[in-house]
């Protein structure tokens, strides 16, 4: 069967493949920002081929859901599908594309489909982009079975995995955002500003005294409202006015328990100034929202302001990694000075070889008031605190 898959790679027109799978199949725990960053290196693909319809499997079902909420209204992907690898028709397809760490396993799918119906020709390439995407993690893959689609890989003009990531919000959610925010509270005059207070790791954010000093800086300002997600309805908005007072916390808008994709909306509204928060998965949303919408294009200026902070990873990876590709993103790193200080800087700002230089990093918890404060937009400096 693997040498049948092989000549029909060697005589594939690819460009004009009319119909074209990808079978995304991960088993590890599920990351916001990661899926967002690799389905959109999936829906690119779309640049390579002249007239491809592109359906995307996933058979993980939690994983399908995400990515459903991700891909609404994304041009460049037909269907996402949640079948088991059983009940996928693969010889309907003219290539598929494989992204899994255990590619053995649909090889012995598609052997068994082969077999069942031997008289009918089997005329489907198989490729694998697992090298290229999952080669990051605890687990990278770095091997593969079938082989890796070089005519895509090696042409750049057609394919480049740095090409800007995009997030459609259509406009019928973007008026929802902006009735939800005054229906909660929010006034024409004022700003919004929406903080992130969580993550998936905890080294990934402040500590709680600078977290503390940051926010009420945030609150102080007259014309400015503050939005918290409360993903799980834990009760963030009683804690939060036990922790500011009920002066400060006033000014807090709560969301509780609204959908991810109700979560994105909000993020687009047109009230949004600010939006700021540790190295997330809302934030690669963030940003793939305002590349969009200067790709449809409105003025950069007219964008919020989009502000990570981060430091030492647990993985090694550093952000440049992470963020290297986000133009509309300030990413503000904590790291020491060659006198051994802490200091925190711009990642747009330092040479190549000090983006890639792991050895001076720390993690969040060394971050300072000042060192955030300082890099959050001009019209705040001027707040004492």
């Amino acid at each position: 069967m693997f040498d049948v898959i092989l000549q029909c790679n060697n005589n594939s027109n690819s460009r004009d493949a009319k119909n074209v799978l990808i079978i995304y199949h991960l088993e590890n725990k599920i990351f916001i920002g990661d899926t967002y960053i690799l389905i959109n290196k999936l829906a690119s693909l779309h640049a390579f081929f002249n007239k491809a319809a592109i359906d995307i499997n996933c058979t993980n079902e939690k994983h399908t859901v995400l990515c459903s909420t991700l891909l609404k209204n994304n041009p460049y992907i037909r269907k996402l599908i949640n079948n088991s690898w059983e009940d996928l028709d693969f010889r309907s397809y003219d290539m598929v594309f494989c992204i899994s760490r255990n590619e053995s396993q649909i090889l012995e799918m598609m052997e068994q489909q082969y077999k069942q119906m031997p008289q009918l020709p089997w005329t489907t390439a198989v490729y694998s982009m697992s090298v290229q995407l999952l080669n990051w993690g605890p687990n990278p893959v770095i091997s593969s079975i079938f082989p890796s689609f070089r005519d895509m890989l090696d042409d750049q003009s057609a394919y480049n995995p740095a090409t800007l990531s995009e997030l459609y919000i259509g406009q019928e959610e973007k008026e929802w955002a902006n009735q939800w925010l005054r229906d909660n509270g929010l006034k024409e005059h004022e700003r919004l500003y929406i903080v992130l207070d969580s993550t998936s790791e905890r080294y990934k954010l402040m500590n709680m005294d600078t977290y503390h000093t940051v926010l009420s800086h945030l609150l102080k300002e007259e014309s400015a409202k503050v939005l918290l997600f409360d993903e799980q309805g834990i009760g963030k908005k009683s804690f939060y006015y036990e922790w500011l007072g009920e002066e400060q916390a006033s000014k807090l808008i709560c969301s509780v328990k609204l959908s991810l994709r109700e979560a994105l909306s909000l993020l687009s509204s047109d009230y949004t100034k600010l939006i700021f928060g540790p190295c997330t998965g809302l934030i690669h949303c963030a940003s793939g929202i305002y590349n969009h919408f200067i790709r449809q294009g409105k003025p950069a200026e007219s964008m919020p302001a989009i502000i990570t902070y981060t430091g030492r990873y647990a993985d090694g990876h550093t952000a440049e990694f992470w963020w290297g590709t986000s133009p509309l993103v300030t990413c503000i790193i904590v790291r020491t000075t060659t006198a051994n200080e802490k200091e925190a800087v711009l990642l747009s700002d330092l040479p190549e070889e000090e983006r890639k230089d792991t050895s001076r990093l720390l993690w969040c918890n060394e971050y300072t008031p000042d060192m955030l404060i300082n890099y959050l937009p001009a019209h705040s400096h001027s707040l004492v605190i």
